[in-house]
Formats: structure tokens, C-alpha cells, sequence
């Protein structure tokens, strides 16, 4: 017959998890409470004594320009736009794949906000020839 033996460590239970768990818990909060080292890291941010036209990178001034030619630099979406420019331009301490996020979401906010903007659509130039045949016919 088979006894069981009993050890200080079990095999594969539970047993094991909570006390290092627990340690970590404690290493922590240890950490926190003696200030952990940290150290300040300043941000690289543009000068504020130059015009805001001037001020931004290429990213900017090309939407600036962009949504200046629509005639929709003035609208909530185009200053959306713009943000994200400014952002793109100066990014901090982001990642490239928060980047990448970035770029995508100017593209689509760029689109929303210059849509329809010195472009007729097709029935409105269709009608737009229909009256300039008409004029030179009468």
C-alpha cells in the first residue's frame, strides 16, 4: 500500500502561486513607498514666439494647405485635421505604430473633411452641361 508523502512544496497545486504572489505584491508597494528613482524626461515641444502658420512641420503646413484650398480650413473636422498633423509633426514619445494610427487617422479625417469641397458631383455637372448647351444654342 501507498502512503502519501507530504512535502513542503506541492507538485503542481495552488500552493506555490499565492506566496509568490504575494511577495511580488509586497516588492512593490516597498518600491512605491521609497520613491522608486524615477526621473524627469522633458518633452520636446515647438517654440511658442513664432507665428502659428510657420510654427508646424511639413505634415501641417501640407493639410493646412490642403484644407485651405478646399475652403474647409475653418470647419471642426479641418482644426481635427490639423491636430493631427501637429501631432504627427512633433510626436512626443510615441511609437511607431502609434504613428502609423496617426497617419491613418489623417487620411480618413482629411477625406471626411475636404468631401464634396470644389468637386460637383456627377448629376449637378451632368445639369451643369445640359444649361451650357442650351446657352449656346439659343
Amino acid at each position: 500500500m501507498r502512503r502519501h508523502v507530504r512535502t513542503s512544496r506541492p507538485a503542481l497545486g495552488i500552493g506555490w502561486f499565492i506566496p509568490a504572489l504575494v511577495a511580488g505584491f509586497i516588492a512593490a508597494r516597498k518600491r512605491a513607498q521609497r520613491g522608486g528613482g524615477g526621473e524627469v524626461v522633458a518633452l520636446p515641444t515647438p517654440p511658442l514666439d513664432e507665428p502659428e502658420p510657420e510654427r508646424g512641420g511639413g505634415v501641417e503646413r501640407t493639410t493646412r494647405a490642403a484644407l485651405t484650398e478646399a475652403g474647409r480650413i475653418e470647419t471642426p473636422m479641418g482644426q481635427a485635421c490639423l491636430s493631427v498633423a501637429r501631432r504627427i509633426d512633433f510626436p512626443g514619445l510615441d511609437t511607431g505604430s502609434a504613428l502609423a494610427a496617426l497617419v491613418a487617422r489623417l487620411e480618413s479625417s482629411l477625406s471626411v473633411a475636404t468631401r464634396g469641397a470644389g468637386a460637383t458631383s456627377a448629376p449637378n455637372a451632368l445639369r451643369d452641361e445640359l444649361a451650357a448647351r442650351r446657352a449656346q444654342g439659343a
